[in-house]
């Protein structure tokens, strides 16, 4: 009898350690994502290092496009981002799951790109500025994008996100994957993968 109960108190004790560990995994996760998000939204790069892994270098997908690290991008989200807002729909220690509402920047740079892209066409000054291979395009949408957001503000669009999390030196973190590029960027790393490399080149055709 004595074993029996020993036995019961073993196994309450083991479900009870196993809850606790659970609660404490699917917090500490959730907390992490809530300071990466606060900090979302005003795109504040220093405080959003604190929460994600290997920011803003060698980060792999999230950041294969290089754009993160040049101020006139930090600049565009900075901007943006004072849309975004989110609510956490469930936890677990490895996995947030998120609805956000963020900026509609992929709709904003697939407009403005066209846009500036049928003007080089006819415009001469502009087509002169577009050619000249000591000019960036995407600088000139990107502060065209900035202009369009100050005097009209910027759409928004509803995602689900599902942010893995994990432990990196013993403490939880945000970690690489499409979904947090996706969070990131707000679609903007899609359009760039789909608009031409080079918009002179674009010009030069027919």
């Amino acid at each position: 009898m004595k074993f029996k109960r020993f036995i019961a108190f073993a196994l309450t004790a083991v479900i009870a350690v196993s809850l606790v560990s659970c609660k404490s995994g699917s917090g500490a996760a959730k907390e992490v994502v809530t300071n990466f998000m606060t900090a979302l939204t005003t795109y504040d790069m220093n405080e959003m290092s604190k929460y994600i892994e290997d920011f803003p270098d060698n980060t792999g997908t999230a950041y294969k496009h290089d754009i993160y690290t040049e101020d006139y991008y930090a600049d565009l989200y900075e901007k943006a981002n004072s849309k975004l807002a989110y609510t956490i729909k469930s936890a677990s220690a490895k996995e947030v799951k998120l609805s956000v509402t963020m900026p509609d920047i992929y709709t904003l740079y697939q407009n403005t790109f066209m846009s500036v892209l049928s003007q080089a066409l006819s415009a001469e000054d502009l087509q002169n500025w577009v050619l000249d291979e000591n000019n960036d395009p995407q600088l000139l949408i990107v502060a065209l994008m900035i202009q369009e957001i100050e005097d009209n503000g910027i759409g928004t669009v509803e995602e689900e996100i599902t942010l893995s999390v994990g432990k990196i030196n013993g403490e939880y973190k945000v970690l690489t994957n499409d979904q947090l590029e996706l969070l990131l960027t707000s679609k903007l790393s899609l359009a760039q993968k789909d608009a031409p490399v080079n918009a002179a080149d674009e010009t030069t055709e027919g």
